[in-house]
């Protein structure tokens, strides 16, 4: 029958959404105004519970403010700053290259075969960062200056179970670098609880790359010699053996300045140091994310809450009509129940 309401589902839709024609358009037009008033009773709601919504909040961020800035554990950060050097422009390269430019030998022939040409400062801070976020150098390390201790009792690890993986991860979480490009710096980060013990284990990550670096140069040196060595007693060529002899004293003297040069590999451009002021935590920043997250929290609170409380509603509508037709069928009837009046 032509303008009847559709029953059941179909008339609770259409009475929510207002009739749709063919292609939808009245469930369209009234969604938007829809989803509006319940935003709209939702800021009603939150308004309403005004004091719980922005009293949780301000207690949290007062008692996270107030932890950080007088209880918490402070961390200092120790800074240095070093210059990755190629040894091109060390004066291990510069004083050796003396021998080489006599010879009249430059980057490429012989020399570029033993690595005597210099390398990009980029390239070296790579290096550098590398070697120090490694594992057999973090772990070296550790041994070398007996920091397995200062990790077990700043940080309370079980001894018994302390094995090299937890003192690499403890230590590497700790240290950081960071590169300029600009400037060709490198600056090195370690934050520890203490400021003097940050600053001492910073020391010792900058000695034990220049160590690191040195040893390395000083035995490429000795096996490019004793290659050289071994060249040149199996070459006849006269002129080819003196230009073997001095190449080989030149890695000689390579490896001889490398293990006195001071600033071999990288410069110190800034010793470690750390800032009178502590590094983390701060007391804003915590305050902040308290107190955001404090806020989201009661919110979605609240909003839950009276979103459970209207699903039970529903619930419990829906179900009702099903428990009348149930009680009326169990109901006898009173009209075969009733004795008849004839009788």
């Amino acid at each position: 029958m032509e303008g009847a309401r559709p029953n059941g589902l179909l008339s609770s839709v259409h009475d929510r959404f207002g009739p749709a024609g063919a292609d939808g358009d009245g469930l369209q037009y009234q969604r938007s105004p829809y989803a509006a008033v319940e935003l709209l009773r939702y800021a009603r709601l939150l308004r309403s519970r005004w004091k719980l919504v922005c009293g949780v909040p301000i207690v949290l961020t007062l008692a996270v403010a107030l932890y950080t800035k007088f209880i918490a554990t402070r961390y200092y950060r120790a800074e240095a700053v070093i210059t990755p050097v190629s040894e091109s422009e060390s004066a291990t390269y510069q004083t050796g290259g003396m021998v080489a430019g006599g010879l009249g030998v430059g980057g490429g022939g012989l020399s570029g075969l033993f690595g005597l040409g210099g390398a990009d400062n980029d390239l070296d801070a790579a290096r550098d960062d590398a070697i120090m976020s490694s594992y057999s150098f973090t772990v070296d390390l550790a041994r070398r200056y007996n920091l397995i201790p200062i990790l077990v009792k700043e940080q309370g690890l079980d001894p018994s179970r302390l094995s090299m993986w937890n003192v690499y991860k403890s230590l590497s979480g700790n240290f950081s670098t960071a590169y300029d490009y600009k400037t060709g710096n490198l600056s090195v980060y370690y934050i520890d609880a203490g400021a003097a013990e940050a600053k001492r284990i910073l020391t010792d990550y900058i000695d034990s790359l220049r160590e690191k670096l040195r040893n390395q140069v000083m035995q490429s040196s000795a096996a490019a010699a004793q290659a050289l060595r071994e060249s040149v007693n199996k070459t006849p060529d006269t002129l080819l053996q003196g230009q073997l002899y001095e190449l080989m004293a030149r890695q000689i003297e390579r490896g001889k300045l490398a293990q006195l040069d001071a600033d071999f590999s990288f410069k110190m451009t800034q010793p470690p140091f750390v800032p009178d002021f502590y590094y983390t935590p701060t007391v804003r920043f915590r305050a902040v994310i308290t107190a955001f997250l404090s806020f989201v929290a009661v919110c979605l609170w609240v909003l839950g809450r009276d979103w459970m409380a209207r699903a039970g509603s529903h619930l419990e509508a829906r179900e009702r009509p099903v428990e009348i037709l149930e009680a009326a069928n169990e109901a006898p009837d009173e009209r075969t129940s009733r004795p008849s009046s004839a009788a």
